[in-house]
């Protein structure tokens, strides 16, 4: 639990500083990107029997 605090502590302080200093578009457009990227591997592992058929 300690890890995560320290590793979500660490990422959020980085966040706000790349948020300082670039365009409010480039931030969500990195958002959005990260937001589709963990909506895609959820969707992998939820279904992974179903894929792992046809792989």
């Amino acid at each position: 639990m300690l890890v995560c605090i320290i590793a979500a502590t660490a990422a959020s302080l980085y966040s706000a500083r790349f948020a300082s200093r670039v365009k409010n578009r480039t931030v969500g457009l990195v958002t959005g990107a990260v937001l589709t990227l963990l909506g895609a591997s959820m969707l992998i592992l939820n279904h992974w029997d179903f894929l792992s058929q046809y792989l």
